[in-house]
């Protein structure tokens, strides 16, 4: 799958930003809403960035990984002020920051990497990509912990370490039928 894992986790990077800015519009307390932000983070968006960072961005050094790295690094500093004093205006500028990053990487940085590197390389990259463990985590409901490794997962084609199958214990957003 080379680096298609990556592009999956960012779909649901956009649905993120969507939530964040459907429960500002609602009017949601940020307070409730850095709660979702923070469960996300802890759940899903921290592997991604480290996977990245670990077995993507090492392949090519130029300005292209460098503003991506910046954009990670900008995230993770927004990630801590809204831990700390969420406010709805903080709380936009991560969605709208967050949103710009995933369409950088998917139309800018992930095409030129697909074009500048080897067919031994992007194999490389998603193996090391299937390869990785799952961090133990704690199953919502289940009351058990357990182990995975990626492959168990991409046979099933589905990412439960990214957050796939866990729901945030912060619900705001209800979709009327």
């Amino acid at each position: 799958p080379n680096i298609v894992p990556l592009s999956k986790d960012h779909h649901f990077g956009l649905l993120h930003v969507w939530k964040i800015r459907q429960g500002l519009k609602k009017d949601i307390a940020p307070a409730r809403i850095a709660q979702y932000v923070v469960f996300h983070w802890e759940h899903e968006q921290k592997a991604h960035f480290e996977e990245e960072e670990k077995y993507l961005f090492p392949y090519i050094t130029n300005k292209l990984i460098d503003q991506a790295l910046e954009e990670h690094h900008l995230l993770r500093n927004l990630i801590a002020q809204i831990t700390t004093q969420p406010t709805a205006a903080l709380l936009e500028e991560y969605a709208t920051r967050l949103n710009d990053h995933i369409r950088y990487e998917e139309r800018v940085l992930f095409p030129y990497m697909e074009e500048n590197l080897s067919e031994e390389q992007l194999t490389e990259i998603g193996k090391n990509l299937s390869a990785e463990c799952v961090p133990l985590y704690q199953a919502q409901g289940a009351g058990t912990k357990t182990a995975f490794s990626k492959s168990d997962f991409l046979s099933l084609d589905c990412k439960l370490h990214r957050g796939r199958h866990l729901r945030s214990p912060v619900s705001f957003i209800h979709h009327s039928r």
